[in-house]
């Protein structure tokens, strides 16, 4: 019953769920033994908002309850792409309780590598993470995909100048600079993401990506972000929209220690630092440092357009049931 005595109000989403669903996939299907951790987290907005107002629990799932689904579905789909398995965890909890209008599962999946060697058969250690988030809302179901956990090094092709100098400006300008940090991208498929081959894009994605990042010269780390979204929009026919974000670190070279004063009597020639034989790009070999100073954020996100309706009017995205809805609300500012 509601409290007697207090204000009108109006409620904003009402949300709840079960987290921290952790679980260990070993696969003996094949030759070899395959592992992985699937860490799941599952979100319910709406549907039950008497449990909060009136304390009504008639419609409650607990959430234990919505852990044991899950578990079961995953249970059923050894081996299967991150994507499937979250999909139809969503279509699980969904169908089994219709009255729930926003279902949300989102999972994380680390592949589990086997170490080797004597004694070490059956120890492993964690790589780059998958991790995607399935949604039904309403009649809409969406799936995002994301690569965490990939760190990045480029020598040389990127270059940083013309930028704005004043009395707060402390970085110099570079034809040719360094660039390291850490790769996190999301994206989402084209209409029918219950047809798509996940595994295949997941691979196309990060191939095109790395690719990029690679081998696309730069005029800054923001350019380069947006390089490496286009080239997978360009690579893979099945994505919709590819958002990329690059933590980076500056690096700059270390110069070399200082000698100290040689004291007393020495034997043999005396001889500074070894920098290797100086050309055209600077020494043979050199100490490269991280910077001090926080890291640079920077997140580039594309959309694949559909056809011009005017040059081609059975290309009218409104004529066709299936055309994706717009996606998520606008990306934040780099930092």
């Amino acid at each position: 019953m509601r409290p007697a005595g207090l204000p009108p109000v109006a409620a904003g989403p009402l949300r709840y769920g079960k987290t921290a669903i952790c679980l260990v996939e070993v696969d003996r299907r094949t030759a070899g033994e395959r592992a992985r951790q699937l860490t799941a987290r599952v979100s319910l907005t709406g549907g039950i908002d008497e449990a909060y107002l009136d304390g009504d629990n008639a419609r409650m799932v607990t959430t234990d309850a919505l852990a044991d689904i899950v578990q079961e579905r995953f249970g059923q789909l050894p081996g299967a792409a991150p994507e499937t398995m979250a999909l139809e965890a969503v279509a699980a909890l969904a169908d089994r309780y219709p009255y729930l209008p926003d279902v949300a599962v989102s999972l994380e999946v680390r592949p589990l590598e086997a170490l080797g060697g004597a004694g070490h058969a059956h120890a492993a250690t964690t790589s780059e993470l998958a991790a995607v988030t399935a949604r039904r809302r309403g009649g809409t179901v969406r799936c995002r995909a994301r690569l965490r956990g990939v760190s990045l090094l480029r020598t040389s092709g990127n270059r940083f100048d013309g930028f704005v100098v004043d009395a707060y400006t402390t970085t110099r300008p570079a034809a040719d600079r360094a660039i390291g940090g850490d790769l996190e991208a999301w994206w989402e498929a084209s209409p029918g993401d219950r047809q798509v081959d996940w595994v295949a894009l997941r691979a196309g994605v990060r191939r095109a990506l790395l690719a990029a990042f690679a081998t696309d010269d730069s005029a800054s780390v923001q350019h380069l972000a947006l390089l490496m979204a286009r080239r997978a929009l360009a690579e893979v026919p099945a994505l919709g929209v590819v958002d990329v974000t690059l933590a980076t670190d500056r690096l700059s070279p270390r110069p070399p220690p200082v000698q100290p004063p040689v004291r007393g009597p020495v034997r043999g020639p005396v001889r500074g630092p070894v920098q290797g034989e100086a050309g055209a790009g600077g020494p043979a070999a050199q100490l490269l440092g991280l910077a001090t100073a926080p890291r640079g954020t920077v997140r580039a996100r594309l959309r694949r357009q559909a056809p011009d309706p005017a040059a081609d009017p059975a290309a009218d995205p409104a004529a066709d049931p299936a055309a994706p809805a717009d996606g998520p609300p606008g990306a934040r500012s780099p930092r």
